[in-house]
């Protein structure tokens, strides 16, 4: 996340600021409560874009916070959804205290950003604002003013929480069925499956791209949804993974550093990374049988060396 993001998530929360002498009261916030059923009333929207507008939206719900985990379908819809909005010089595109509606990313122009009448920010081209409207029913923290004739692409709450809500959905449902084929999860009980399939996050690399580095620290352990990737020790080649295989834990069982590198060796591959603490918490049951398929494939990595 931006700075300039960190700074208006941090404003339109209400979180306590020290920044300009003054500590701000916390707001008191709640998130919106939607239902499954409410899905199948919706329709979706698409609003007109060209092609390059549609690459330049999606490269920036890539890098926001509250879109990073959707998959491609997700923010094809989103970006589908996102609304041209134009404002004109000194226009007041959000005013503190009032209720939020949009989410804002600036296509053109430049914008200030005041609290309490305090000048505290100014966004540009590529910016974003707003996105804790889309999250909790809290009054607007700050206000924004178009400095400049600005045009922007808005998204509103409703139909963020609603896109949010539909891939959340299809995703667990997808990656729950998938897990249920993993030999190693086979053990693990429904729920626990849903929770690792509600924390995966898909992640693509192309052939030859190296997806973890021998000897770099390991924060995640990797489940390969698709394609193959070759495992190399030292430099020596030692193997393959194939969709369903599982590689990573070892950093992560015994906090050490990456014991080999794998890289992908399809033209495109597809991982399902899981990070430590869900690892930690979850996987927590399958330690015995991930330590013991450690050593094993520790004793074969020794053989090799000895070779």
């Amino acid at each position: 996340m931006s700075g300039l993001e960190e700074g208006i998530s941090a404003l339109e929360v209400g979180e306590e600021n020290v920044a300009f002498g003054r500590r701000n009261r916390r707001t008191a916030v709640s998130a919106e409560s939607y239902v499954p059923d409410d899905l199948n009333k919706r329709k979706k929207k698409v609003n007109p874009k060209t092609d390059a507008q549609k690459v330049q939206i999606d490269e920036k719900l890539k890098v926001n916070f509250l879109f990073a985990h959707l998959d491609e379908e997700g923010r094809k819809d989103l970006c589908d959804a996102i609304f041209h909005k134009e404002f004109g010089a000194g226009e007041i595109i959000i005013k503190q205290g009032d209720k939020g509606d949009n989410f804002y990313i600036i296509e053109k122009g430049k914008c200030e950003i005041f609290v309490d009448g305090t000048l505290v920010m100014t966004c540009r081209e590529g910016d974003s604002f707003g996105e804790l409207a889309l999250m909790y029913n809290s009054p607007r923290a700050a206000t924004v003013q178009a400095v400049t004739d600005v045009e922007c692409w808005a998204v509103d709450r409703e139909t963020f929480k609603l896109t949010l809500m539909d891939h959340t959905l299809k995703k667990r449902d997808r990656y729950e069925a998938f897990l249920e084929d993993v030999p190693i999860l086979s053990s693990l009980l429904k729920y626990e499956r849903l929770t690792i399939a509600d924390a995966l996050k898909p992640v693509e690399y192309v052939k030859d791209q190296e997806i973890v580095r021998q000897g770099d620290p390991g924060d995640n352990f990797y489940i390969l949804e698709s394609g193959v990737c070759d495992i190399f020790v030292n430099g020596k080649h030692f193997g393959q993974i194939e969709s369903g295989g599982y590689f990573g834990e070892l950093a992560l069982l015994h906090d050490k550093p990456r014991a080999a590198s794998i890289v992908a060796n399809s033209d495109k591959v597809k991982v399902l990374a899981l990070d430590r603490t869900t690892f930690t918490g979850v996987m927590g049951s399958l330690h015995s049988i991930l330590k013991r398929n450690a050593e094993q494939y520790k004793k074969y990595c020794d053989s090799e060396e000895k070779k």
